[in-house]
C-alpha cells in the first residue's frame, strides 16, 4: 500500500497533463487513509489536510491544481508555494504556522469539510458549485479565525432575495458545528456576528488553542 502511494505521488510530480494529474490525485486521496508508512507520521498538516480535502472534490481542474500543491509538498514541504496549485483549509503562507496547523488538524479529525481555493487561472470556476465549499483558517492574534465558504464566497455581499437567507442559515449552521468541534477539542471559542442584519448572521469563529498542561 505504501509503495503504491509513493508511486502515485511520484507520478503526480512528473505529470504535465491536467486530466492525468486529477486522476492520480483522486487515487492518492483515496489511498491516503490506508497509508501506514513512517512518512504518514511525519507528514506536514498541510499535506494531510490537502489529502483529506481532495476526497470531497469532483471538479477535474481543481483536483489537478490540488495535485500540483501535493506534489510540491511531497518533494519539498518547506519550499515556496507554486502559485498554480490549489490550497486546502488555509493559504500556503499560513499553513506551517503552528496555530493554523493545529486548527487544521482539529477540523480534519472532527470531520469538518475544508474549503479548497484554486490557484492561478481558477477565476473561471471560482464561484458557484465548483467554488470553495467549507472551512478556511486564517491566523488571528494568538489564535485563528475560521470562515465558512459557500459557492466560493465567505460572505453574502453579492447575493439577493431568498438566496441570502438560505446561505445565511447554512453558514450559521456550519459555523455552529465548527464551534462545537473546537470546544470539544479544548479550544477557547468566540462567535463573530454581524451587527448590520435583522436576523443572526455569523461571520466566523475565533478560536484559541488549549493551554498547555502545567
Amino acid at each position: 500500500m505504501d509503495q503504491n502511494f509513493h508511486q502515485i505521488m511520484d507520478s503526480i510530480v512528473n505529470s504535465s497533463n491536467e486530466v492525468s494529474r486529477a486522476a492520480l490525485m483522486r487515487r492518492a486521496a483515496l489511498l491516503w487513509p490506508e497509508v501506514s508508512g513512517s512518512w504518514l507520521v511525519d507528514a506536514p498538516e498541510a499535506f494531510c489536510t490537502l489529502m483529506y480535502a481532495a476526497v470531497s472534490v469532483a471538479h477535474v481542474p481543481t483536483l489537478a491544481q490540488l495535485a500540483i500543491r501535493a506534489g510540491q509538498l511531497w518533494q519539498d514541504p518547506e519550499g515556496s508555494a507554486d502559485e498554480r496549485g490549489a490550497v486546502a483549509g488555509s493559504l500556503a503562507e499560513h499553513a506551517s504556522l503552528p496555530v493554523v496547523s493545529s486548527a487544521l488538524a482539529t477540523a480534519r479529525k472532527a470531520g469538518v469539510r475544508v474549503a479548497v481555493l484554486g490557484g492561478r487561472g481558477s477565476y473561471m470556476w471560482a464561484y458557484g458549485e465548483n467554488g470553495a465549499q467549507g472551512a478556511f483558517v486564517f491566523p488571528e492574534g494568538n489564535g485563528v479565525e475560521i470562515q465558512w465558504f459557500i459557492d466560493g464566497r465567505h460572505n453574502e455581499g453579492c447575493l439577493r432575495g431568498r438566496r441570502v437567507q438560505a446561505v445565511r442559515t447554512a453558514r450559521n449552521e456550519r459555523l455552529a458545528e465548527i464551534r462545537h468541534a473546537f470546544l470539544a477539542a479544548g479550544w477557547s471559542v468566540l462567535d463573530k456576528f454581524s451587527t448590520r442584519t435583522h436576523t443572526p448572521r455569523q461571520l466566523s469563529v475565533i478560536a484559541h488553542p488549549p493551554r498547555p498542561a502545567r
